[in-house]
Formats: C-alpha cells, structure tokens, sequence
C-alpha cells in the first residue's frame, strides 16, 4: 500500500525528552539536516513513497542554501512536501518566506508550545498567512494537546482565528487536536479547506474513549480531509502504519477510503492552490 507520511521530521536520534530533542530539532544547519536525512534515508524508503518533511531551525533558510537539499529530497520521494517553520515575529519574515519559496518550501508552520503564541500574537500570524496564501503556499499548525502549557497557549483558538482570513490554500490541523478532537472537527466543518493529519494522536489515544472520538470525527468530516502522518522519528514509522491501518480497518473503513487517507488525500492538497 502507497504511503504519503504527512509529518515526518529530521533530528538524528532522540534525546531522553520529547522536548530535549525538539530543542536539538530548533538548530539543525543544513549540513545537520543531510546528515540526519542520510541516517533515516533507509527507514524513508522501506516506509514511504513521498511526505511532507518538516525544517524547525526558524533562520535555516537564512543561514544557507537548501536548494539542492530540497531537490534531492523531492527527487527520492516525488512530490514531497517541505514545511518550514516560520518566526512571525522577525522583523524581514516576508523576506524570509519569499527566500525559501524560492528555495522549495511548499508549506509555513506554526507551533503555539515551541514559539509561544499567545492571542496577542494571532493578528501578526494571520497576516502573514495571507501573505503566504497569496503566494501559493500551504499552512499547518500543531494543534497537539498537552504539556504544562496545554491552558496558557490555545493552538485551535489561533487556527479559528486563521480559518476566519484563509479560505483559498489547505489548512493543516497537525495532531488532529489531541484530546480536542471534536473541537477540530467542528472548526473543519465549518471551514472546507481545513485538514485533519492523524500524526502521534491517533496512536496516543488508542483503547481510550477518545479513539471513538477520532473514528466519527474522521467520518464526519470525510475521509478526503484526513492525511495520514507519524510524526516520525518521534513515532516508529512502521509502527504508526501498522497502527493507522488496524485502526481504519476496525471502524469500517473502506479501502478506498484507506488508501485516500495513507496517500492519495496528501497528493491532492496542491489542486487546492
């Protein structure tokens, strides 16, 4: 069966918290990120056909070229994606985004835990999306659910708000919510181009309450709104395929159904722009 892995990111290895290795995730150089991307290469091609890999160093497009590392990416797994993570609160971050268009990105990022958006944040950041909409470029926002911060920064409260503005390029939920996965939902109902990727949470919460939860969300919605992710390395890539498929399986899922959701949904985002 294809796979497009709609959340795979590039640290070499994992650090003893999920929080050590994103800090170590925040710094790669380039000459970091072919590194590590030649450490997984193996694992990319006993997995995947194409995914949607994610850049966390925020000022990597400014301390380098990618152009070449893109290509060769998009050249082992066709019609990959790259998203890259953007620092809204540069001073030159239209610049920024415009240079690493130019370099291949296909989508922006935002992650409310990592970069600390507050609701003061969220009228700079839908500019910002707009900008990036005008240009043909995608959007996807963490919206995972946990840690400390879980009360002080609300992810789905700064997705609505971008919702609201972005009605012409895919929005990505990353995580599908979490445990707010019906909240997700409710904001996907509301807005068409909106998204729900499958990555860590659905594992996370198999065999609780809230795996229900995610089968009737993802039915509700329509299974042509939700793109298969890992969230790899974080999470074994097999295992999250194995996982995603058993799980499909027992909800009653067609395999048509499933097929779109592993890869076909992810390859039709860009007839979105």
């Amino acid at each position: 069966m294809q796979i497009f892995d709609f959340n795979i990111h590039l640290p070499c290895s994992l650090q003893s918290s999920i929080n050590e290795t994103i800090g170590d995730e925040n710094t790669l150089s380039l000459q970091d990120l072919k590194s590590c991307y030649a450490y997984h290469f193996d694992t990319f091609k006993n997995n995947i056909q194409a995914a949607n890999f994610m850049l966390f160093n925020q000022n990597i497009f400014f301390e380098a070229d990618l152009t070449d590392f893109i290509q060769k990416i998009k050249s082992d797994f066709r019609n990959s994606l790259i998203t890259a993570l953007i620092d809204f609160r540069k001073h030159d971050v239209l610049q920024y985004i415009d240079k690493a268009i130019t370099e291949g990105i296909d989508c922006i990022k935002f992650h409310s835990y990592n970069q600390n958006i507050s609701e003061a944040d969220f009228t700079e950041i839908v500019k910002i999306c707009q900008y990036a909409e005008e240009k043909g470029i995608m959007i996807c926002i963490d919206t995972s659910y946990g840690t400390s911060k879980m009360f002080v920064y609300d992810n789905l409260k700064l997705a609505c708000s971008i919702a609201d503005f972005i009605t012409k390029t895919p929005i990505v939920l990353l995580h599908s919510g979490g445990k707010r996965v019906i909240e997700a939902m409710l904001l996907a109902d509301d807005k068409k181009n909106v998204f729900l990727d499958t990555s860590f949470s659905l594992a996370y919460y198999l065999n609780s309450s809230i795996e229900i939860d995610f089968a009737y969300v993802y039915r509700k919605i329509g299974s042509k709104r939700v793109l298969y992710g890992s969230d790899a390395p974080y999470v074994n890539m097999h295992e999250s395929r194995k996982t995603t498929i058993a799980f499909l399986e027992k909800h009653h899922f067609s395999q048509r159904e499933i097929e779109d959701i592993l890869f076909h949904n992810a390859q039709n985002l860009k007839s979105w722009l």
